[in-house]
């Protein structure tokens, strides 16, 4: 329930009341055929100033009187316009009250400022989940980059062994080769030879 710390016992009860039946209220406006008045969620939050996101936080949590439809990507919030103008003069209201109270000394509800108390911690536990959430987005990318470096590595250290191979073997290729050159000059060179020193094998010389 976001309920502000300066609502009075009476707009506290009245605004208490009309969010419990927030979602039912919305169905029954949408039946009773006021398309015109029905608008969705981005151009909710226009009206009030915030995000869609804190629009659909309210929405779902009954604070701001909603229903949902199916849309092309899903379940889709829509509103009132007059539930959503309603709320935004309450709570303008409400701070020119809270502003009012400093100078004039009113007291503030302890049953409000509770509740109030109470949607702050939730909606800093969303927040502090969204953040978890984003946190656990960006160690997934690095993760991510952390494996392809490792791949780019090995694809890397895999080029070089294979240059290395076909090294050795460029090597061992050329030593098979030179051992041929001089087995062919060999062969040449005994061709050359007088045959009276092929019959005695050069014993004479």
């Amino acid at each position: 329930m976001d309920l502000p710390t300066w609502l009075t016992l009476k707009d506290a009860g009245r605004w208490v009341g009309g969010s419990a039946r927030g979602h039912d209220r919305g169905r029954e406006a949408a039946v009773q055929g006021e398309v015109e008045d029905v608008i969705g969620t981005s151009e909710a939050a226009e009206i009030l100033g915030v995000t869609s996101r804190e629009v659909r936080r309210k929405a779902d949590a009954g604070t701001l009187p909603a229903w949902q439809e199916d849309g092309p990507a899903g379940p889709e919030w829509r509103f009132r316009r007059t539930d959503v103008e309603q709320y935004k003069q309450v709570r303008e209201s409400g701070e020119d009250r809270k502003s009012d109270s400093r100078t004039e000394g009113a007291a503030v509800l302890p049953a409000t400022a509770i509740i109030n108390a109470q949607d702050r911690a939730t909606d800093a536990a969303l927040t502090l989940a969204d953040r978890l959430a984003d946190l656990a987005d960006l160690r997934e990318t690095l993760e991510k980059g952390a494996q392809e470096q490792a791949n780019a590595t090995g694809a890397v250290r895999d080029l070089t062994d294979t240059i290395k191979e076909q090294q050795e073997e460029i090597a061992k290729l050329r030593e098979e080769l030179q051992a041929e050159r001089e087995a062919r000059e060999a062969e040449r060179e005994d061709h050359r030879r007088p045959w009276w020193k092929k019959l005695f094998g050069g014993a004479t010389e």
